[in-house]
């Protein structure tokens, strides 16, 4: 039964991975070009307040949509995890 649950919840981490990497991309895309750089490495830090300063307030909706999407992951993540070692224990204790 928990077997089931495996896949949803890679599929959960993927889409959050792929929701947090759209709207890393539209972060870079928005920052200035003389900036991009720095821009690039602000989010990889979860810098967010120095990106508002070379872009605009208009990027709070992605850093936002960022911040959630990564924190999505990677809860998904550790239930992902806790899942697989709750089925490896059970299935050893009922071979036994």
């Amino acid at each position: 039964m928990l077997a089931m649950l495996v896949p949803v919840l890679g599929v959960v981490a993927v889409g959050a991975w792929v929701v947090a990497l759209v709207a890393a991309i539209g972060l870079w895309r928005r920052v200035p070009a003389g900036h991009r750089l720095r821009g690039l490495f602000d989010p990889a830090w979860l810098q967010f307040d120095t990106l508002p300063e070379l872009a605009g307030p208009e990027l709070s909706g992605y850093s936002k949509r960022y911040v959630w999407a990564l924190v999505v992951f990677f809860v998904t993540v550790a239930a992902l995890v806790a899942v697989m070692v709750v089925i490896v224990v059970s299935g050893q204790n009922s071979v036994v």
